[in-house]
């Protein structure tokens, strides 16, 4: 990747001394001269804006990547070689690919973003998506961090950021659309049934939604709703009571065990036989 002379190396740090860098910051030269003049006597957490991020590939030279977060820090200073000119539609196939496994493959992008991957080789890139105004919409300026594979290529960026650009470009982003809602359940009244509505908290996931109601409140909705509840019946099964004791048919000895009552016999036979006063 060709970057130009005024990104100077003094100003991109990582957090650790040996090993291999995990993440490459891109700082000020201010900042970076804050940072060491106050090695000691500072506990720095974090600083600076992650901007290249490592990515061992067997097929690419470098090994390390773009890194969505900084790459607006330094676009202006990467050189054309690795910046991809993509359409609208080839910005929206690639931002639609959620698999890691199963990227787009070139065939299915436009000829010329075909014709500029296979210029280049494996690796990092940019994808540049601009579009002029038309009647009803505005000019549109895209830029994300792509990854240029041997057959395919595809976007990196996060979930937040994919369907935010998604709407810039007018596509559908249901697929993503997660979180709260609310449940509404309305019927007429027929000949021999009451008219409905119901209300409840639900939730919408990615392919799949549920009822968010405590089991009293799911049991009465659906006796509302005609449904069977017998699964939430709890049968509790009750006993039969001993019969009551009026004490005619027990004596003081019949709860006593009967060795406990040869016991006491023989201490009562002992103290008989003992003489008193005998020491």
């Amino acid at each position: 990747m060709t970057l130009s002379a005024e990104l100077l190396p003094s100003m991109f740090m990582v957090r650790c001394k040996e090993g291999k860098k995990k993440n490459i910051y891109f700082t000020s030269p201010i900042v970076r001269d804050i940072v060491i003049n106050n090695n000691d006597k500072l506990k720095i957490i974090n600083t600076g804006v992650k901007t290249f991020v490592r990515c061992d590939n067997k097929g690419t030279v470098c090994s390390f990547r773009l890194a969505q977060e900084g790459l607006h820090s330094i676009f202006p200073l990467i050189g054309p070689k690795r910046k991809v000119h993509v359409t609208k539609e080839d910005m929206v196939t690639l931002l639609r690919n959620d698999s890691p496994h199963y990227p787009p493959e070139f065939h299915r992008l436009q000829p010329s973003t075909q014709e500029q991957f296979l210029k280049i080789e494996q690796g990092s890139c940019v994808l540049v998506c601009e579009t002029d105004s038309g009647p009803n919409t505005p000019p549109l300026s895209l830029v994300t961090v792509g990854w240029r594979g041997a057959k395919s290529a595809r976007a990196y960026v996060s979930n937040h950021d994919c369907v935010h650009y998604l709407r810039l470009c007018g596509a559908d982003v249901s697929q993503y659309e997660q979180g709260s809602c609310v449940l509404v359940c309305e019927t007429d009244s027929g000949p021999n049934t009451p008219p409905l509505s119901l209300v409840t908290v639900g939730w919408r996931g990615a392919k799949s939604a549920r009822a968010y109601v405590s089991n009293h409140d799911c049991v009465h909705y659906l006796r509302l709703c005609g449904a069977d509840v017998s699964q939430y019946e709890v049968k509790k099964t009750f006993k039969d009571k001993p019969p009551a004791d009026d004490g005619s048919s027990r004596n003081e000895t019949d709860d006593k065990d009967p060795e406990d009552v040869t016991m006491a016999e023989e201490d009562d036979t002992m103290e008989q036989r003992s003489p008193e006063g005998g020491s």
